[in-house]
């Protein structure tokens, strides 16, 4: 159930270990946050108060960016994120070397986007197999049959987890981008 604030002005921060009017927060603080429930949720009126550990940037997780060896990008990216044993790959499309969109028929643009990513997974030290999340995104609905056989081709059970998302790259030139989440344990 959604829960909302019915003003700013009854929203109360309180700091465990500093004066209340400050919101300063330094590593190790936690903070209180106070309001009221807003009229027409299950508790009217309610005050709710919940305590938080405020994120200061600091991590002692080895962070790494894979650039090269991959197509290169033209907008403001990397192309893939290595964080401890989580990599992140930013969006592979059908694109050359220089990252110029490279047109053809949806087998064809899925096999040219397939490639980069595998360019890609092998600069930062993986495979197929280590891809434990896929996002793909399929220009329209009459190519999901195609991309559904496609992918079985490309990925082998048992099956990322996935999400598809249609008609969404109206405008931008592709038919198929795909983006991953991969794990590998040093």
């Amino acid at each position: 159930m959604k829960r909302e604030v019915e003003s700013s002005e009854q929203v109360q921060y309180k700091k465990q270990t500093r004066r209340p009017d400050s919101l300063r927060t330094a590593p190790g603080d936690d903070l209180s946050l106070q309001f009221r429930v807003q009229s027409g949720s299950c508790c009217p009126g309610q005050l709710v108060s919940r305590s938080v550990r405020p994120f200061h940037g600091k991590s002692n997780m080895p962070i790494e960016y894979v650039t090269e060896g991959v197509p290169r990008p033209r907008l403001p990216y990397s192309p893939a994120v290595k964080a401890g044993p989580w990599t992140y790959i930013s969006g592979q499309a059908s694109v050359d070397e220089q990252g110029e969109i490279v047109a053809g028929t949806f087998k064809e643009e899925f096999e040219r986007t397939l490639a980069n990513l595998q360019k890609v997974l092998t600069a930062a030290g993986l495979t197929m197999r280590d891809i434990v999340k896929v996002t793909s995104y399929v220009g329209t609905s009459e190519n999901l049959e195609e991309y559904n056989r496609l992918y079985r081709e490309a990925f082998s059970e048992p099956f990322p987890a996935r999400t598809t998302i249609v008609n969404c790259l109206q405008g931008v030139g592709i038919q198929y981008e795909i983006d991953v989440i991969a794990y590998r344990d040093a």
